[in-house]
């Protein structure tokens, strides 16, 4: 064998030898790299959900989450007319006075809720992407505006209670309505749950308005009567 040939042979052997080295590295690599993302898969920061991710329906959704937050968030401020009825030595009937209280109460806690654990649930909840709408806006502030001349104006504090009960009632419905909607396009599993509870406490409170009117109203009939 001439020193040519072993030369080759020796390259040859040492090119091969170089060649298996770096596929081994490159398939150790691969290896190392799917392990990392099997790991570290679940610390992938979570996105916000926008109009073009997660669901058609996600504007809707952000759109539902919205209107549900500020609709709990003025059923809490209830308290501040309870306090103002206190103060200006108004008392309430029983059944009024044990309502509101349950209602400003269960709002508050709720809109809390909802706030601090539920809009941070995979995917989170961010208001800041919600769709705008003026109309939609002005209704609502037109609405909230009326309804606290209401419960305010001197000159209809003597039609405070049937006041109340009408508006509450309208208010209970319509955080109801809302959660409902809302649980229906909602992509979190238990974020639909939250919602759907929702739906059934509030239709039992407002289910509680209308007794203790239809009690009222028979108290009042049985009063004419006697």
């Amino acid at each position: 064998m001439t020193s040519e040939t072993v030369d080759a042979s020796s390259s040859t052997s040492s090119s091969s030898g170089s060649h298996a080295f770096l596929w081994k590295k490159a398939l150790f690599g691969a290896v190392i790299a799917i392990v990392t993302a099997f790991y570290l898969g679940t610390k992938v920061p979570r996105r916000s959900l926008s109009l073009d991710e997660a669901s058609p329906n996600s504007g809707d959704l952000l759109t539902a989450h919205k209107l549900l937050s500020h609709t709990l968030a003025k059923e809490a401020q209830l308290k501040f007319l309870h306090i103002l009825r206190k103060a200006t030595f108004r008392k309430h009937e029983q059944e009024l006075e044990r309502l509101m209280v349950v209602i400003y109460k269960t709002s508050a806690q709720r809109n809390k809720e909802l706030q601090n654990y539920y809009w941070a649930l995979d995917p989170p909840i961010d208001l800041s992407l919600a769709p705008e709408s003026k109309v939609g806006d002005a209704i609502q502030y037109q609405a909230e505006t009326k309804g606290t001349l209401e419960m305010t104006m001197p000159n209809l504090l003597s039609q405070f209670d049937a006041r109340f009960y009408f508006l509450q009632s309208q208010a209970t419905r319509m955080i109801a309505a809302i959660a409902k909607a809302g649980a229906d396009i909602e992509t979190n599993t238990e974020r639909k749950k939250f919602l759907l509870d929702m739906v059934n406490e509030y239709e039992s409170l407002r289910d509680e308005l209308v007794r203790a009117v239809t009690t009222a109203i028979e108290c009042e009939d049985s009063y004419e009567e006697s």
